[in-house]
């Protein structure tokens, strides 16, 4: 009787799926009907349950389609609807028309639903995917029709499969593992590489696959395809037997102490899952457990496994990323030409939309009605997702996404029997507070703060006006978008003496940009002119740490000061290259460094002594920031070998930065005092004054042609604060009570 039992199966499943064809049909049949009886009475078409679904997902309400009047429309061109449709459906490779192409032909011939699409950003593609949206609900339904008679196996199916206990032990049905309650999860975007993957398991010689991608790119989904397939009893020839179990490593390898034990162990699952006849073992991160370690000592289990896997009763389906392929798999020839390696790329914007479409559905019904996602809100999910998060790929990181916008949304008050429609200012929000930044181009706060910047920088810094006005220029053209986003922010070059306000102007832009506190990161490039100083900002294969690397992948959204540039190595700066271009750094071991949200200013004295000596001429002081002093300057810095014509020719503008006039010292000094008296005024409840010969005093003791500005904070602590200090140990200047300071009183 055992003998015939695949035969009554096979025979079983042509019936089922004979009946399920004719069922299909007369669905289809039904549906090009609906959309001839809607020709008799136009009215009824913005009621139409799946045309009223495509306009919800538009965004569009009653009281917006009531102005449209489709009577002359299907009146007068009703064959050319129809052909319209009929190509809509044609293009997506559908077997007849139905409502949702009408919609498509709609906005191709009907002018007052066309400007509503206009209105609400919707496109001829967008109408397309929301088609495929719909589509992909209608076939899940289906879906879960099958599923509810191929859930159990058919009689006589455990015939065909061998007593497994021991794998049992230590695998799982990979249905079980992968099933995450999103049942039609990204089958429609791996097509292509199902298809691909079930050739590998069905040729004749070595048949193992090893799934080659990214984390997040879909490589566990890709295997949950395959078990939907297979329990649905469509798969390839000979798959439908299978039992694809999802083998736990951690649990195989634990306890295991030599090389002895491990051959035991593993050599007995293995050949008990060979013994069976039909199972398909799949072991992720294949890289990590090639060689196993053992304090001092490595076991190898591809020596065990190899012989198995070359058997043709045993397949192995193997994941590994990149970089696990080419360090450690494609190192053991053996092994890796066990296999038929299988790439799985990020999936495209587009093809991210059609995966979350599948997830969206279920977060919906699982959230009772309280969540709908309209169309554009799923296209600014991918869109703000690749803009915003650069950990990680599509579509895990969109899905991830989603996943803290619903938790967060559920945060948010809503009235008893509404829904949250979420829509792209909801995601701008939730990223805005994520990442403590405004986000979003119709924030009415980021427009101000754009408008009123060099106002609003000037209360911070002293003179070097030019300096704040290329960076509120460049920001503002950033933010209208008129420049690309493949790039920083901005690319800043400040060149000036010591003490002039360089790093004044770079704390001041860091604070009213980002309005929020360690958005400022400082790196003294000094640092990094020594052999390995490449290593140290970005790190090795090895070792992934690096200064540079970790300090923005932590804190994208900040302003990056690069002080004293110039004496960084040639590699270091040419490191820099890549960044100021693209906006991204990819570090030795492929990983993305995202700086699209980051502000680079280096700062430089190179030059510093023309600098110095073109404002000493007269009336050149006024004239400092034209075209003709500044080419002069730069045409110095590149003769002299300071700076090569391609590392200047990164930065958005390179910005003099001259010497300070001494009323402009009088007012960073009295700046720096009136913050003393501030303090003191916070801590001790006293207040303080000083006189004008005390700043006088300190700009005499501070001020020096070298170092500019620099020294006067010190010697404000030194002349200042110092006596301050003593006043109040000594109860001279305690709560409620009044001093002016004089420069009599001042420390020598």
């Amino acid at each position: 009787m055992n003998e015939y039992m695949p035969i009554v199966i096979a025979i079983i499943g042509w019936i089922v799926l004979v009946l399920i064809y004719i069922f299909v049909e007369l669905k289809h049949t039904r549906r090009v009907r609906a959309v001839v009886a809607l020709f008799r009475d136009p009215k009824r078409v913005w009621g139409n349950p799946i045309i009223a679904w495509m306009v919800r997902r538009i965004g569009l309400t009653e009281s917006d389609l009531a102005t449209i009047d489709l009577t002359p429309l299907f009146r007068d061109h009703r064959k050319q609807v129809i052909q319209a449709a009929e190509a809509a459906a044609r293009e997506q490779k559908w077997h007849n028309f139905s409502e949702h192409d009408l919609v498509v032909a709609l906005y191709q011939l009907e002018s007052g639903f066309h400007t509503l699409c206009d209105d609400a950003h919707i496109e001829y593609r967008d109408l397309q995917l929301i088609s495929r949206w719909w589509h992909l609900e209608d076939e899940k339904h289906k879906e879960g029709f099958l599923m509810r008679f191929s859930r159990e196996k058919p009689l006589g199916y455990s015939s065909l499969s061998g007593y497994t206990p021991l794998l049992d032990e230590f695998a799982q049905p990979a249905a079980a593992v992968y099933d995450t309650k999103r049942s039609h999860f990204h089958l429609s975007a791996h097509k292509q590489m199902l298809k691909q993957l079930q050739g590998i398991l069905t040729q004749s010689g070595f048949n193992n696959a090893l799934v080659v991608g990214e984390s997040g790119t879909g490589k566990r989904a890709l295997i949950f395809a395959l078990t939907r397939l297979i329990e649905r009893g469509i798969a390839s020839r000979g798959l439908n037997v299978r039992r694809v179990m999802v083998l736990n490593m951690e649990r195989l390898l634990a306890g295991i102490t030599n090389q002895g034990q491990l051959r035991d162990r593993v050599g007995a699952v293995f050949a008990e899952a060979e013994r069976a006849g039909n199972i398909a073992l799949v072991i992720e991160n294949m890289h990590e457990f090639v060689q196993v370690k053992n304090g001092l000592s490595t076991m190898s289990i591809a020596e065990i496994i190899i012989p198995f896997i070359r058997s043709q009763r045993l397949q192995l389906i193997a994941l590994t990323t990149p970089e696990g392929l080419q360090d450690v798999i494609a190192r053991d020839k053996q092994l890796h030409d066990s296999f038929v390696v299988l790439q799985i790329a990020e999936p495209t914007p587009e093809e991210t939309m059609v995966i979350l479409f599948d997830i969206i559905d279920d977060i919906e019904r699982r959230s009772e009605d309280m969540v709908y996602f309209s169309y554009q809100s799923v296209r600014a999910l991918v869109t703000l997702a690749d803009q915003y998060i650069s950990q990680g790929k599509r579509p895990q990181k969109v899905i991830t996404l989603i996943d803290q916008l619903v938790s967060w949304l559920q945060t948010k008050p809503v009235r008893d029997g509404e829904t949250n429609i979420i829509t792209k200012s909801h995601i701008e929000q939730f990223l805005s507070e994520r990442f403590g930044v405004a986000i979003g181009e119709g924030d009415k706060a980021v427009r101000d703060t754009l408008l009123n910047l060099e106002k609003l920088m000037k209360e911070d810094v002293v003179g070097q006006g030019v300096a704040i006005t290329a960076i509120a220029n460049a920001l503002r053209r950033r933010q209208a978008a008129l420049s690309s986003h493949a790039h920083t922010i901005g690319n800043f070059l400040f060149i000036g003496p010591t003490g002039v306000g360089k790093t004044s102007v770079a704390k001041a832009l860091a604070k009213h940009y980002y309005k929020r506190d360690g958005a400022f990161i400082y790196m003294n490039m000094t640092e990094y002119g020594g052999p390995g100083a490449v290593q140290q900002l970005i790190g090795t294969r090895d070792e992934p740490s690096g200064a540079l690397s970790n300090a923005v992948r932590e804190n994208p959204f900040c302003l990056l000061l690069l002080d004293e540039i110039e004496k960084s190595s040639k590699e270091v700066r040419d490191l820099f290259l890549q960044i100021l271009d693209e906006g991204r750094l990819i570090n030795p071991r492929q990983d993305i460094v995202d700086f699209r949200h980051t502000i680079i200013i280096a700062t430089s004295n190179a030059g510093a002594e023309l600098i110095h000596d073109t404002v000493q001429g007269g009336d050149q002081r006024e004239q400092f920031d034209s075209a003709a002093i500044k080419q002069r300057i730069m045409e110095h810095i590149v003769h002299e070998h300071l700076f090569s014509p391609e590392f200047l020719n990164r930065f958005d503008e390179v910005v003099l930065f001259q010497p300070l006039e001494k009323t402009q010292l009088h007012m960073i000094a009295r700046m720096h005092l009136d913050a003393a008296a501030t303090r003191i005024l916070d801590e001790h409840d006293a207040t303080v004054e000083f006189a004008d010969d005390v700043i006088d005093a300190v700009v005499e003791r501070g001020y020096t042609p070298e170092y500019g500005a620099r020294e006067l904070q010190r010697v404000i602590q030194d002349m200042v604060e110092s006596v301050l200090a003593k006043m109040v140990l000594e109860d001279k200047l305690r709560k409620g009570s009044h001093l002016i300071m004089t420069r009599a009183m001042l420390a020598a």
